[in-house]
């Protein structure tokens, strides 16, 4: 196996792993997931009480910090 695809099964399994930590506390429960190259499908059921869009910047924010933490590599490739 090449390192890029490596590389990318770890991105893969942190981003994973980092959704369903904020699934847990947010009291969401996420149906399904898509990693595409570029982007992200979820599938999502929350009460109605909560906002989607306090939702989903929980998703966006955490996944964000966490990942340019663990992949310095990523800084450099958005720029």
């Amino acid at each position: 196996m090449s390192g890029l695809f490596i590389k990318m099964v770890s991105f893969i399994f942190e981003l994973k792993k980092v959704l369903y930590e904020v699934e847990k506390e947010k009291d969401v429960t996420i149906k399904s997931i898509e990693v595409m190259l570029d982007h992200i499908h979820l599938f999502i059921e929350f009460e109605p009480r909560l906002l989607l869009h306090k939702i989903i910047k929980d998703f966006k924010g955490r996944s964000s910090r966490v990942l340019r933490e663990k992949f310095p590599q990523l800084k450099s490739d958005l720029i």
